[in-house]
């Protein structure tokens, strides 16, 4: 049984440490944030949503908060005041440490993530995906 959606594997590494090669896991994540935007420009990030039940659970979660603040904001599609859902992916490196007490893997994370995507999914000026069939397209 696993803590929570790890992020889908994308390919095994080998680092050199000095004499050492280290194996290591590369990870894709997603998160979400509600983004407050007047004449172009964020005023404020909100809620910050991650992949814990599941792959791009982010999005849908996320969206649903943001068309609830429309309707609690009162906002028409031509308010001044823009809601939207931005959708970064990036890679994670992480290194097997073990096991949990129930077998699930226990990783370590390794540098920082690195950024390979990022998209306007909804918006409160369209009250609609911006991007094909619902889904984030690829960079």
């Amino acid at each position: 049984m696993s803590i929570g959606y790890e992020g889908k594997l994308v390919k095994e590494l080998e680092e050199k440490k000095h004499v050492v090669v280290e194996k290591l896991l590369l990870f894709e994540e997603n998160e979400s944030t509600i983004e407050y935007v007047c004449n172009g420009s964020i005023l404020k990030e909100g809620s910050t949503f991650n992949d814990f039940y599941g792959e791009m659970t982010c999005k849908e979660n996320a969206i649903k908060d943001a068309k609830e603040l429309v309707k609690k904001l009162k906002l028409k599609k031509n308010s001044d005041l823009i809601i939207q859902v931005r959708v970064k992916t990036y890679n994670q490196k992480r290194k097997n440490i073990g096991s949990y007490w129930d077998g699930s893997i226990k990783y370590e994370i390794v540098g920082y993530p690195e950024t390979t995507c990022e998209k306007i999914v909804w918006s409160s000026s369209k009250d609609t995906n911006c991007t094909k069939d619902g889904k984030v397209e690829q960079c």
